[in-house]
């Protein structure tokens, strides 16, 4: 067991960080809707088909660009909430972040995990309240960049449904105050795995939202995940 938690390699500090950034994601989605509460489905869909938009252009301006061989962003090239959350949400669908990687998008392979930490030591430094700038919807000019294998429109949504659940259960409040909780969720999350390892032909599911967040967590970093 000691083996399979060594392999497991997910740390409390991450899903601390981890939480703090769901939790502004969160916070942003409700911003949005707020603008438009007559149709804030529609207007969180418009914002999202820009932050991918922006996204893509991210990626062919600054990711792919001639003399970007290093690991780590530099501060110019962090990219802004509304990005790192479409970012977010396709790297959690492995296969396709894979395939993409070694086909359409090979300078997102020199990152090598979502900078989860650092997305939530920008997070502390300014504060909860998402201080980041809200495109202004039908502009022009941003440059498409390459396609994905992936509706990350669809995506997002789906990841804002799970953390509509982290939230509801209260842990995107203050998540530095889990303390001993998160423990629990790592030891929940090693059971789960635990069960994989024992039974490789027998398909096993779990609906947990604690096992959930560690899967996720674990999944922002390609190259651990693809280990276990």
């Amino acid at each position: 067991m000691e083996a399979q938690k060594k392999r497991s390699a997910i740390q409390p500090e991450e899903i601390i960080a981890h939480l703090q950034v769901l939790a502004t994601f969160h916070k942003l989605k409700l911003d949005v809707q707020a603008r438009a509460p007559h149709n804030p489905i529609g207007l969180w869909t418009a914002f999202l088909g820009y932050a991918v938009e922006k996204f893509a252009s991210w990626i062919s301006n600054v990711v792919d660009k001639e003399g970007s061989d290093e690991a780590e962003l530099t501060d110019e090239e962090f990219p802004t909430l509304d990005v790192a959350m479409v970012w977010h949400a396709y790297i959690l669908n492995p296969v396709e972040y894979h395939h993409d990687c070694q086909k359409s998008q090979k300078g997102l392979s020199r990152i090598k995990a979502f900078p989860v930490r650092r997305l939530a030591e920008v997070i502390d430094t300014l504060g909860l309240e998402p201080r980041f700038p809200v495109p202004a919807f039908g502009s022009r000019g941003v440059r498409i960049g390459p396609q994905f294998s992936i509706d990350l429109v669809a995506a997002v949504k789906r990841q804002a449904s799970f953390i509509a659940q982290v939230a509801a259960v209260g842990w995107t409040q203050r998540p530095k105050s889990l303390g001993s909780t998160i423990n629990t969720f790592i030891d929940r999350y090693h059971c789960f795995l635990k069960k994989l390892w024992e039974n490789p032909k027998q398909l096993v599911v779990s609906t947990l939202v604690t096992i959930l967040l560690c899967t996720k967590d674990r999944l922002l970093n390609p190259l651990l995940s693809r280990k276990l």
